[in-house]
């Protein structure tokens, strides 16, 4: 008697290398001294699955930071804005400007290994009369392309030794290039045969896509006691395979026992590749911040007009007297300026507070009926209430702190099953292992292990949260998960 089984996962012939996947926004000011001032910088995770089958246990690695996303499906995007805030770091730019009699020249340099498309505005001023190397309208216009570790200039001429340079705007993006490692499914299948009462099973691999790969390969089996029953797993196989673009190798087992056994396989491959990375500078406007350019401190002249940037002048429409010229406890690019032409003035404050998402809030008896499903959207979350008289049947993820008689009977109603971990194990709750990466990267926002858990839960499963925390609500559902905020009194 034989039976051949055959699980086909994934046939594919080539991987579709990421785009982007992360953008990293810096807060920052620059100052025509070859100076920068760096606020808040954060990055967001903005990855894009183009390939026809899921991925896997995908890593990003960015800046010392380790990006981890549990898998995302085919065609999907996944964005988490923001992810994670990250020590200040200077743009690879400095601008430095030069007074000598009646011109004003202006360098940008390029400290970058790549070139910089980079574009300067800078509002028409009392005194003005024509510039080299721009564009005039009712604004001086810059635009260059630098070349790795190079610079470009261009000269405003006036016709009075007292000016004031307003405020202007550069607009810039620096690229880069990160190492993404990531798991697929391949193809595998199973056939099993019994000769007399011992039972053989054939597991192949095949490697159908369009490079060699390294196989994690597992197999198992369990044995069926009656209909509802079944033994505990028995392993037969945990290793590496390497497959050659095309290739297909089988292993074989055997087992002698009277009961009919169940064989299972399973098998991913790990591969690397790059994604992009886009670093853009932003300008905080009130609690808001506008994406794509900086600004580019003004600075004065005092009247007094020297030669070789002996000019008095002074950053900004208001110097500070003492500020640190040198930049000091700054998070600044490049070398300081030493001319005394231009000294830095302390910067202005930037407001790039991220605006606080609102949670909607029901009582547990509402909950029979409706849920809080949040999504991550740009710079917010996109909140929605949907009737949900199909998912009760799925079941939810809880705390052992939700859990009081009068609420455990209502969230059996709502979720039927009832899902929890480790440090929240409660009489009757159904226990599930999260991933551990997850749970310390959900910790190192300062949330309870606990509750860090339940989200790492959430995620994997893929079921609703319950949760009466704020904070804990907030975080999961900017990492995707379906909130069920319970509120009111029980």
């Amino acid at each position: 008697m034989r039976a051949v089984y055959l699980a086909l996962m994934i046939l594919i012939l080539s991987i579709t290398e990421v785009s982007s996947c992360i953008y990293e926004y810096r807060d920052v000011l620059f100052y025509p001294n070859q100076t920068q001032e760096v606020g808040k910088d954060w990055i967001v995770v903005n990855f894009t699955n183009s390939n026809p089958f899921p991925l896997y246990d995908i890593e990003l690695s960015y800046r010392g930071e380790t990006v981890y996303i549990p898998s995302v499906r085919p065609g999907e995007n996944l964005k988490i804005d923001p992810y994670k805030t990250l020590s200040p770091s200077p743009f690879p730019l400095r601008i430095d400007a030069d007074v000598v009699g009646h011109n004003i020249t202006y360098t940008v340099f390029n400290d970058y290994s790549r070139s910089v498309d980079v574009n300067i505005t800078i509002p028409t001023f009392t005194g003005f009369e024509g510039c080299d190397d721009c564009r005039v309208t009712e604004s001086i216009f810059f635009n260059k392309t630098i070349p790795p570790h190079g610079k470009s200039k261009f000269t405003i001429f006036i016709n009075t030794s007292s000016f004031r340079i307003p405020d202007g705007k550069i607009h810039f993006q620096i690229e880069d290039v990160i190492p993404v490692r990531y798991g697929v499914d391949v193809q595998i299948s199973v056939e099993k045969e019994k000769r007399g009462g011992e039972w053989y099973a054939d597991f192949k691999l095949k490697n159908n896509l369009s490079r060699d790969v390294n196989v994690s390969f597992e197999a198992w089996y369990v044995l069926r006691i009656d209909d509802h029953t079944y033994s505990n797993k028995t392993e037969l196989f945990n290793e590496t395979v390497f497959l050659k673009s095309g290739e297909m190798k089988s292993f074989s087992s055997s087992v002698v026992t009277d009961k009919i056994p169940v064989f299972y396989m399973r098998a991913r491959a790990r591969l690397s590749g790059t994604c992009k990375v886009y670093i853009k500078p932003v300008t905080g406007v009130g609690n808001d911040y506008i994406v794509g350019y900086a600004v580019l401190k003004g600075f004065t002249n005092s009247g007094r007009v020297g030669g070789g940037g002996g000019a008095a002048s002074s950053v900004g429409a208001g110097a500070v007297a003492g500020a640190n010229a040198e930049g000091k406890g700054r998070a600044g690019g490049g070398e300081t300026g030493t001319s005394p032409r231009v000294p830095s003035l302390q910067p202005l404050p930037v407001s790039i507070n991220l605006p606080s998402p609102a949670i909607p809030e029901i009582t547990l008896e509402e909950a029979r009926g409706y849920v809080a499903t949040m999504l991550p959207a740009s710079y917010g979350l996109f909140f929605a209430m949907v009737l949900f008289p199909l998912m009760t049947r799925r079941g939810v993820v809880v705390g052992n702190d939700m859990i009081t008689p009068h609420r455990y009977a209502l969230l059996r109603a709502y979720g039927r099953r009832l899902y929890s971990t480790p440090s929240n194990a409660f009489p009757g709750g159904i226990i599930i292992t999260p991933d551990e990466k997850l749970v310390e990267r959900f910790m190192n926002l300062g949330i309870s292990r606990k509750d860090a858990e339940c989200i790492a839960a959430a995620i994997k499963l893929k079921k609703p949260l319950v949760t009466s925390n704020r904070e804990v609500a907030e975080i999961a559902a900017n990492n995707g998960c379906i909130i069920l905020f319970v509120g009111g009194r029980m």
